[in-house]
């Protein structure tokens, strides 16, 4: 059993060969699928188009031989155009999806040229940078939309705040101009209650004094209380000598004498009263 080293000499052995005899392998784009083995080009006239047309003729790996145009009938170009996408010294690379030699469109795949594949490879490259920038903004957008989350939920909470503290300054305000209604009432209150105080304090005052009077009233003797009645009659006499004119002035020496006398008058009666009565014989 020959070894994998000699198979690929083997091979590229038969690649040189194939090639030394101008043959080549056929290979479809639709799948990058093996044919077979090219073994020549052969042109056959085609009545309708009046040109001649390449035919590849070869063996499949299975053994039969096949052959397929290498050329397609354009009814828009009108004309024939190549179908052959590579072609290199070991292999070709048809359109053709089978062996049909039918030209419309379903039977063929092709490959984009190097001009293409450059710009289809540009615009992946494009692509992909813009699905990354794409990304990178819905994760930014994402976070921005978590951080507005967040902040709702805080404006949420410091406006429920602020509606508390307007709460709570707006009972205070009510609780502090009742405080000061009530305090203006307390002090209106309060000065009637001094008014009627000072009121009450001068009836009592004089309540007071007469009952200071009646009360040396009862504790003076009969003899100090005219005594006294003198002495007040003597006060309403200097008043009522003060408000007269100098000519209706009595003297001094006369009020003196008046006085006198009257005191001596009195002593005499309260020495009489004084004095006991002579007992009377029983008889």
């Amino acid at each position: 059993m020959l070894g994998k080293r000699s198979v690929i000499l083997n091979a590229e052995k038969a690649l040189k060969a194939l090639h030394e005899y101008d043959c080549k392998l056929l290979v479809r784009v639709d799948g990058f699928t093996l044919v077979g083995i090219v073994s020549k080009i052969k042109k056959e006239y085609d009545s309708q188009m009046g040109k001649d047309r390449k035919w590849a003729v070869g063996i499949t790996m299975d053994g039969e031989i096949f052959e397929e145009p290498i050329d397609r009938k354009n009814p828009k170009k009108g004309g024939l155009e190549d179908i052959i996408q590579r072609d290199t010294p070991f292999m070709m690379v048809t359109a053709r999806n089978s062996s049909d030699p039918d030209d419309s469109d379903k039977n063929f795949s092709w490959l984009p040229n190097k001009f293409s594949m450059n710009r289809m490879k540009a615009i992946e490259d494009e692509n992909i940078a813009q699905i990354r920038i794409l990304n990178n903004m819905k994760d930014e957008f994402d976070s921005q939309m978590k951080k507005m989350k967040r902040l709702r939920m805080a404006s949420q909470i410091a406006e429920e705040e602020n509606q508390n503290l307007e709460h709570t300054v707006f009972e205070l305000s009510q609780r502090t101009s009742r405080i000061e209604r009530e305090n203006q009432e307390l002090y209106t209150l309060l000065q009637r209650l001094r008014g009627k105080g000072l009121e009450v304090e001068g009836e009592l005052a004089v309540e007071l004094k007469r009952a200071l009077q009646r009360g040396r009233e009862k504790a003076m003797t009969p003899h100090e209380i005219r005594m006294t009645k003198l002495q007040e009659d003597e006060k309403e006499k200097q008043m009522v000598m003060r408000s007269q004119p100098d000519s209706d002035k009595i003297s001094k020496e006369d009020i003196r004498d008046v006085i006198q006398d009257e005191l001596s008058k009195e002593r005499k009666r309260n020495d009489a009263s004084k004095t006991p009565a002579p007992a009377t014989k029983k008889e």
